[in-house]
């Protein structure tokens, strides 16, 4: 039995909407989103899924987001979480987290510090390599007690620069 073009076409249609629908459900991406994290609304940024929420009534939470699955695209993700329990970080306290981190050499490479002038508020942040190739990276965030955590395959410094200077 031969089948025509039309019923390939038809089904090939089918096939593609129904990847399209599980995508969709396995990266619930909305539009428009903002999360609140110790007083601070964070917009969702499109193409970042949501994965935990800080919860109602409580103010220390920790918000994932990560970067929707895209084939043959590199993984990225944030964690938002209130670090410092005595109040906001100051240019002080900030710099002195930059000191502390990343310093073992035998798991971390390529240390470098540096500032993110962008948006509302000012970000003091430490990046270094982990073995294998991961890049992580962390920013204080001066005026909130904000510490943003990005990690990826690549470098993630675009990324950072577009979420920390979406901070209201």
């Amino acid at each position: 039995m031969k089948k025509t073009a039309s019923e390939a076409l038809k089904r090939n249609g089918i096939g593609l909407l129904v990847f399209a629908c599980w995508w969709w459900y396995g990266n619930p991406i909305g539009l428009h989103r903002e999360v609140q994290v110790a007083g601070v609304t964070v917009p969702v940024p499109f193409g970042w899924v949501l994965r935990t929420t800080a919860p109602q009534g409580n103010r220390i939470g920790i918000v994932s987001l990560r970067r929707a699955f895209v084939p043959f695209m590199p993984w990225i993700t944030v964690s938002i979480a209130p670090e410092m329990p005595g109040g906001p970080y100051t240019t002080e306290s900030a710099k002195r987290q930059q000191t502390t981190m990343y310093q073992d050499a035998a798991y971390y490479s390529n240390r470098r510090t540096f500032e993110l002038s962008s948006g509302k508020y000012h970000s003091l942040c430490t990046e270094a390599t982990m073995r294998g190739g991961y890049q992580i990276l962390t920013c204080a965030v001066v005026g909130t007690p904000l510490s943003f955590n990005f990690n990826g395959s690549k470098a993630v410094d675009g990324n950072a620069e577009r979420l920390l200077a979406s901070l209201t």
